[in-house]
């Protein structure tokens, strides 16, 4: 009695020798790998696997990147505590200290002017000569 008709045995035949052929394949690159590891999902992943040569090198890349920013950072470092020195040497070139703002200050400063002379004058209207004694007190004229 038989289970399987010759057409259907022959195509399974045929597939298992398929397959111990890319079992084979595989096993013989990679020594470390049995044969009962193979499984259909290392051959798939293997087969969609794209290896790009430039990208073989990323490795050195990185680490040149890395090494040139970590000089970049370095002089960025020094200019910055140059930029500090020269601001200070302007400031002290300016006559004041780095630490201290200069401060303005309103004292001294002459009183009176144009409005103080119009209320005068306002309150005054008529008396021409006051108006003038005033206008020359408060050194408007």
């Amino acid at each position: 009695m038989k289970f399987l008709q010759d057409a259907v045995f022959t195509a399974m035949k045929q597939a298992s020798d398929n397959w111990s052929k890319i079992v084979n394949s595989i096993t013989q690159g990679n020594p470390d790998m049995k044969p009962e590891e193979v499984t259909p999902e290392i051959v798939i992943e293997a087969m969609t696997r794209e290896e790009d040569p430039a990208s073989a090198d990323l490795a050195t890349q990185l680490a040149a990147a890395q090494a040139d920013v970590s000089k970049k950072e370095g002089e960025i470092q020094s200019l910055t505590a140059q930029l500090a020195t020269a601001n200070s040497e302007i400031k002290e070139l300016k006559g004041t200290s780095s630490e201290e703002e200069p401060e303005v200050k309103a004292d001294g400063e002459p009183t009176g002017g144009e409005s103080d002379i119009k209320e005068f004058a306002s309150k005054n209207a008529g008396n021409t000569a006051a108006i003038m004694a005033e206008a020359k007190r408060t050194n408007f004229i």
